[in-house]
């Protein structure tokens, strides 16, 4: 039996339409970088290892934080994306 669905090597998976958006515009216009940024006022002494500890823990639980775009494409020449150990 045979698919029309284009077989993705394992551990790789396509980008979100959203990802895909973000991708096309940047092809489309490279010299735009387009980032977000922000800040926390955290008052008084913050315990180095505890926040790095934290940090970690943030990274280990959310997948989207170890995000990599890979050199495989898809059938649109899109990147494949695939995820980094925490």
């Amino acid at each position: 039996m045979s698919s029309d669905f284009p077989v993705i090597p394992a551990g790789l998976h396509p980008l979100t339409s959203p990802q895909r958006e973000i991708w096309f515009d940047q092809m489309l216009h490279p010299d735009v970088l387009c980032n977000i940024g922000g800040y926390v006022d955290l008052p008084g002494a913050i315990d180095p290892q505890l926040f790095d500890e934290a940090a970690s823990l943030l990274v280990h639980k959310h997948d989207s934080l170890r995000v990599r775009l890979t050199s495989e494409r898809d059938e649109d020449g899109v990147p494949l994306q695939t995820f980094v150990d925490p």
